[in-house]
């Protein structure tokens, strides 16, 4: 039997909606309360650090609220409130950045792009071009190139 969850009574959330009607604020900005948010931070760092659900393909927002048993539209609205992002750009940015540690310890040097895409969690190779760019500012390939010859010069720095 899974713990409750002690933000989601039905009373706790008919009082919640009714003091945002009362004040004319929108019902989801209720909910993100000061030791709501500070949970929710904690719950997500912990949970995609220990079991890194980004890597998963077709992971949705209701599969992590299911994970962190935290409804969706809490989940939802911390992440866009709080973090400033849509739930598939916070996913893709930890994606990228995996992809940015494989390749920098030069652990995916037999994967072509698509490889690479299955590898970091990404569906396609042309979303997974789009978010590594979008977040380093060049293509998967163009940092592939930029660390080999990164870790070639410090070979050779070292071994002089």
């Amino acid at each position: 039997m899974k713990p409750s969850n002690p933000y989601y009574s039905p009373t706790v959330r008919r009082r919640q909606r009714s003091i945002a009607r009362d004040n004319g604020v929108a019902d989801q900005f209720c909910f993100l309360t000061p030791d709501r948010i500070h949970d929710i931070a904690f719950l997500l760092k912990t949970f995609m650090t220990d079991e890194r659900p980004y890597l998963r393909l077709r992971y949705s927002i209701h599969q992590l609220a299911k994970d962190v048993q935290t409804p969706a539209y809490l989940l939802s609205a911390f992440i866009n409130q709080e973090l400033g992002v849509n739930f598939n750009d916070y996913f893709n940015l930890f994606r990228v950045r995996h992809c940015q540690v494989l390749i920098r310890e030069c652990l995916v040097e037999e994967f072509n792009l698509r490889g690479l895409a299955h590898v970091c969690g990404f569906n396609n190779r042309n979303t997974f071009t789009s978010a590594f760019k979008k977040f380093t500012g060049m293509t998967p390939s163009d940092y592939k190139r930029r660390s080999v010859l990164q870790n070639r010069q410090q070979q050779h720095q070292d071994g002089l």
